[in-house]
């Protein structure tokens, strides 16, 4: 709890008696127990270059529904009400991949690689495509 309250959001780093300290890779791997290495994640962007209709069959293909698209970027309030009123055993129907693809596009799109304009960019959906692979990732 002391720690949070010495967050600067502005800086990312602590701001503690002695100065200013941010958390290293090294730091956070001792924490969190989470090591780092194996692949590098490689954006692609080709859905970007889809037409509208491309880009719709890919996603439907890829996370199960059509979302909200805007500016070749995807409203991730719709995956997640789509996901919330759709009834379960129709979620149970599905194929596992598809919703676990659908849930780290949202869950990615919201805390990592989250931005003001409440929408997911496309490049991070390729590497989700084979999720065996993300366990390799860096």
């Amino acid at each position: 709890m002391v720690l949070m309250e010495r967050w600067m959001d502005n800086t990312h780093t602590f701001r503690l008696p002695f100065g200013e300290m941010m958390i290293t890779s090294v730091d956070f791997v001792a924490i969190a127990g989470l090591p780092f290495g194996g692949r590098s994640i490689v954006f692609d962007d080709q859905l970007r270059t889809q037409d509208r209709q491309g880009l719709r069959e890919s996603l439907q293909a890829a996370i199960g529904m059509e979302p909200t698209i805007s500016d070749k970027k995807v409203r991730y309030e719709s995956i997640i009400s789509h996901y919330k009123v759709m009834p379960q055993d129709r979620v149970v129907e599905m194929d596992m991949d598809v919703v676990a693809q659908a849930f780290l596009f949202y869950l990615l799109s919201t805390t990592l690689f989250i931005n003001h304009g409440n929408d997911a960019d496309l490049v991070l959906l390729p590497p989700l495509q084979d999720l065996d692979m993300t366990m390799q990732y860096n």
